[in-house]
């Protein structure tokens, strides 16, 4: 089934105009005429999809398409987008260069982003709709920041223009082939030696950084205004840098929304959590051997080691870590969940936490290994613990098999008990009504257990998820790689070169792309759609659910 596209409406540009620049500092660009394009030009938007839909650019037969919530725009490249709806995307019409920003034809421009198709990066698209992009005009370069336009410049790092939500934004631009200047908010840093590949963020709080060399080669960070040696310096990826830790005349400090705590002998950031804006760090002392742990206000330790599952401190915003101790010559672990210790233990694994008094995970003592559930040990102790799941209802799961024997398997759920021959249970994904989704290992052969029903044998299994409704997916693959089958509530899709992981809902929903020899096609709910030359961007709408069940 192929879409029906929609045409790009080819309206006439209004003739551009020019406004004369007021007085710059010697060493910004200099800017005697500023060339700019026609006002935008209104296009009619059919309505979007309200729920279960996608994003994506395709080719099909050669021709370039955008496709966003059930709109399609045909000769559409370089699209960016929200998960609101909004987008923007560039387009050519008589040999020039437009932008459609929400149904907003803005242009004529030489070209947008990039000389060449090649050459070109999406347009930046922030959360809420904001956008910015970079186009030449008149041999001219200039950058438009939602609407406000900046320039010229001699040459932008296009992959180097970011805007936030609320509207900050930061980019580099070269002035010469040795002088680099980075913009933030207005305000110009510089000038540095000419490196490529220097990140430059900013943040809707204000904060921001960006990486440059000095004259001596040294590689720099610069942090709200303060510079440090790269190697100095440690944030979190992608996230505001109000929170960072530093090192200054040998010691270590972390800098806390300009409150500053050290120093230390030695800083480690754990996590940060964006939606409370909670971030933790273990340090130790100048000089001394033991680990603290600060989170929130709370310090915690002495501790002679520190670890946190799965990369992570916050668990559903509940800090969870594991710290160790040596008792009679032996090293022993404790968990703390929110202030709540447990222990002590040889071994901790597969913890599962739903809030600060509803968890379980599995661990071993004197070569026995138990299930604490809720803070306490469940009656029984087992040769191996493969998994543990709790459920919001109460309801819990574990399967264990004895060292003796790891052809026998059984899995509980609350206190009844199934047997698995010659296997054993590998990962339990537990429903509300105590049905399980479980991954199953048989010597060198993966099965899948779907509520009940039996799938396989794999060579492997790549990608696996449930719903609480008894919806479910799985990917797996042979043991080169080189072929993937997808199933999807027992309907098996057949086999793919690549795909995009598929994504399922409530009443036997799904959606996922797959390509076979080239060709790309679109399956979603019954329909398949295509052939493609090619899918880009591909983005299922956020009521879909997704997500990979397999232990990483």
């Amino acid at each position: 089934m192929n879409f029906q596209p929609l045409e790009a409406q080819n309206t006439k540009a209004k003739s551009t105009t020019t406004k004369r620049s007021q007085p710059v500092k010697k060493s910004q660009p200099a800017k005697k005429n500023r060339a700019v394009p026609a006002a935008p030009v209104e296009e009619p938007l059919p309505p979007m999809d309200s729920a279960f839909s996608y994003t994506m650019e395709y080719t099909q037969n050669g021709v370039s398409y955008f496709y966003s919530r059930g709109r399609v725009f045909k000769n559409a490249r370089n699209a960016g987008y929200d998960s609101l709806g909004n987008f923007a995307f560039i387009f050519t019409d008589k040999g020039k260069a437009f932008v459609n920003v929400n149904g907003k034809r803005i242009g004529p421009y030489d070209f947008v982003n990039g000389k060449t198709e090649a050459d070109a990066v999406p347009i930046y698209v922030a959360q809420g709709g904001k956008y910015a992009f970079t186009y030449h005009l008149k041999g001219k370069q200039y950058v438009n920041i939602n609407g406000k336009i900046l320039g010229p410049y001699p040459a932008v790092e296009m992959k180097s223009l970011i805007i936030t939500p609320g509207g900050n934004y930061a980019f580099n631009y070269l002035l010469n082939q040795n002088s680099r200047y980075v913009m933030i908010n207005g305000k110009k840093y510089g000038p540095f030696p000419n490196e490529s590949n220097m990140a430059a963020k900013v943040f809707d709080d204000g904060t921001f950084y960006f990486e440059y060399s000095d004259k001596d080669g040294e590689f720099m960070v610069n942090i709200n205004g303060q510079a440090y040696r790269m190697e100095d310096v440690d944030h979190f990826p992608g996230e505001p840098v109000r929170f960072h830790s530093f090192k200054k005349e040998g010691n270590w400090y972390v800098n806390n929304s300009g409150t500053v705590h050290g120093p230390y002998g030695e800083v480690i950031l754990l996590d940060y959590e964006p939606a409370s804006g909670a971030a933790s760090f273990k340090y130790r002392e100048s000089g001394g051997p033991a680990w603290f742990l600060s989170d929130r206000g709370r310090i915690a330790g002495p501790y002679e080691k520190v670890e946190v599952f799965g990369g992570k401190l916050y668990h559903r915003n509940v800090s969870v870590f594991k710290f160790f101790k040596t008792e009679k010559q032996k090293e022993t672990q404790y968990i703390d969940i929110d202030g709540k210790v447990m222990g002590p233990y040889n071994y901790t694994k597969r913890l599962t936490l739903l809030d600060s008094d509803n968890f379980i995970f599995a661990f071993e003592n004197k070569n026995r290994w138990y299930v604490n559930l809720r803070g306490e040990p469940i009656r029984g102790s087992f040769g191996l613990i493969d998994d543990v799941s709790i459920h919001q209802n109460g309801t819990f799961a574990y399967s264990h098999h004895d060292k003796s024997d790891v052809n026998q398997s059984r899995l509980v759920v609350n206190k009844k008990a199934t047997e698995f021959e010659n296997a054993f249970v590998d990962e339990i994904f537990l429903a509300s009504d105590g049905k399980t989704f479980l991954t199953i290992n048989k010597g060198r052969q993966a099965y899948v257990n779907a509520f009940g029903k039996e799938l396989g044998p794999f060579p492997q299994i790549l990608h696996s998820y449930a719903t609480d409704n008894g919806e479910y997916c799985l990917v797996a693959a042979d043991l080169q790689m080189k072929q993937k089958l997808i199933i999807i509530n027992g309907v098996n899709f057949g086999l793919f070169d690549k795909f995009f992981a598929p994504a399922i809902a409530k009443g036997g929903k799904y959606i996922f792309t797959g390509e076979i020899q080239g060709k790309v096609h679109l399956y979603i709910n019954g329909e398949v759609k295509g052939p493609f030359d090619s899918i880009r961007s591909f983005s299922p709408t956020k009521d879909w659910k997704t997500g990979n069940l397999l232990m990483q």
